[in-house]
């Protein structure tokens, strides 16, 4: 289980020693006690994928949950955190979530594989609205018989894209190259992004 805190990030399993007690792990110094009580005693663990453990009963770890759950006061959990670092790591789970939902409301066809065609050539045997790269520019089917298909051009096209910051922002798709697409922000600023870092609006 995850907990996502204003003032802590916590992952809880069993102990799979004492079935009895949990095992709650840390990323960060300090967060297992903000949580438990500075009388916890916390294991530094370098290198393991968590820095911070310990080993908490599964009562004390009901009786913290019951205690962080009365003292919710915020209309908003992301405003509610302190620390810029742990805002902007909790605004990326934020947006990868957001897009996860986005995707099971929203499911996109699966993607063709993309192709190199000169502009000039007809297509042969592509179904409806399989995307293909011709040149520097995304071309989508519009019309489709048993031999040919005529393609227009799509970019530059509006889009979402997840910016570098880690939000979701809205820009427009500039040019495309491969797997990647030059994408131009509201400001005017152009970088490189992978195809699964924007889509289409």
């Amino acid at each position: 289980m995850w907990l996502f805190l204003s003032n802590a990030f916590l992952s809880i399993v069993i102990d799979k020693t004492d079935p009895d007690k949990l095992l709650v792990r840390a990323r960060a110094a300090g967060d297992i006690q903000r949580v438990f009580g500075k009388r916890t005693k916390v294991i530094r663990t370098p290198r393991a994928d968590y820095g911070w453990r310990a080993y908490v009963s599964r009562d004390r770890v009901k009786q913290a949950m019951v205690k962080e759950i009365d003292q919710i006061t915020y209309p908003n959990f992301k405003d509610s955190v302190p620390e810029d670092d742990r805002h902007n790591a909790y605004a990326r789970c934020w947006n990868a979530l957001y897009d996860f939902q986005r995707q099971r409301l929203y499911p996109l066809p699966k993607r063709p594989k993309l192709h190199n065609w000169p502009p000039q050539y007809n297509i042969l045997s592509l179904p409806f609205a399989e995307e293909v790269v011709v040149s520097d520019s995304v071309v989508r089917t519009t019309e489709t018989t048993t031999t040919k298909v005529r393609v227009e051009r799509t970019l530059p096209t509006d889009c979402f894209f997840i910016s570098k910051s880690g939000s979701t922002e809205v820009g427009t798709a500039v040019r495309t190259d491969g797997p990647m697409t030059l994408i131009q922000d509201r400001d005017g600023k152009e970088e490189w992004y992978a195809s699964h870092e924007w889509e289409p609006l």
